[in-house]
């Protein structure tokens, strides 16, 4: 017995120790400083976000020695944002680039970030089928929204998008809809902008949605898109960058990450931002960058 219990408890050492040696490896603990990058993590899942953020060439002597990677993290509920306060998963990440103020301020009063960076604005607006368009021409956004619910026609909410349910919000006060959910044709989606947009393609309905999103959508169905622009609305999403506090966990990585952050923030990457195009169109209005922060 002696010798089988022993046994036992070198295997759960050994188990245990491979468990912490994996989770030292994946946040880049164990790693040495060259073999490490600048990685950015997406929360709330921007589609067109993440196109041009990869379309961004900084010279690799101002990020290091390699270029920037990019993971995706979801974290749409107050469970995630409460794992991310596990110093393993945090320092799996450099860059968090978010499409939600509110995350990035909860990030921010955690200490788990530096002060959010707002990078570019995107105006939201309704879509909707290509063949209901004559229908729905009316002066605003408003009245096609009322529309859409006076006729239950099939509309799509964004769940997990706090901009874009205060607009539906706005837009349903000035069309008189007390109670949009109570509409036979209102359904709530948790897909991201790009996977709604295809659904409400499929099926003919209406959504609203930001206009890189719909670029972006446009340009994947670039010979019939199912949807056309019904109106823009007066209502914006900032998308932000924020820079991770987890420096004790990354040496070259933390000082590249500062750096490409700088980058982020300078004349070159507004013009990026300014000079892009999804399908012929340039959905982002570049924001004005504060000094850096050190």
């Amino acid at each position: 017995m002696g010798v089988m219990n022993i046994l036992k408890s070198g295997f759960l050492a050994c188990v245990l120790y491979v468990v912490f040696a994996s989770r030292l490896f994946a946040a880049g603990i164990a790693v040495p400083d060259d073999y490490k990058r600048v990685r950015f993590a997406e929360c709330f899942n921007r589609p067109a976000a993440q196109f041009l953020i990869l379309a961004f060439n900084s010279p690799l002597s101002e990020i290091g020695t390699v270029p920037p990677t990019w993971s995706t993290l979801r974290s749409e509920t107050p469970e995630d944002l409460e794992n991310l306060e596990d110093a393993f998963v945090m320092a799996n990440y450099d860059i968090i680039i978010t499409g939600n103020g509110a995350y990035a301020d909860a990030l921010l009063r955690r200490g788990l970030v530096k002060r959010p960076v707002p990078l570019w604005r995107e105006r939201i607006i309704l879509v909707g089928p290509a063949e209901q368009v004559e229908a729905m021409n009316g002066p605003d956004a408003a009245s096609a929204v009322a529309k859409i619910f006076e006729g239950n026609r099939l509309y799509f909410s964004l769940l997990t998008d706090d901009r874009v349910r205060e607009a539906e919000a706005a837009l349903c006060a000035s069309a008189g809809i007390a109670d949009s959910a109570s509409y036979r044709g209102y359904v709530e989606t948790s897909r991201d902008d790009l996977g709604a947009l295809f659904q409400a393609g499929d099926e003919g309905g209406f959504l609203l949605v930001g206009k890189a999103s719909y670029a972006q959508y446009v340009e994947a169905e670039r010979f019939e898109p199912a949807l056309v622009e019904i109106a823009p609305t007066d209502h914006f999403r900032d998308t932000y960058a924020c820079l991770a506090e987890n420096s004790g966990f990354r040496r070259i990585r933390a000082a590249d990450a500062a750096k490409y952050m700088e980058w982020l923030k300078s004349e070159s990457a507004g013009k990026i931002i300014s000079d892009f195009s999804i399908g012929g169109t340039n959905p982002f209005v570049p924001s004005e960058r504060p000094e850096v922060e050190e």
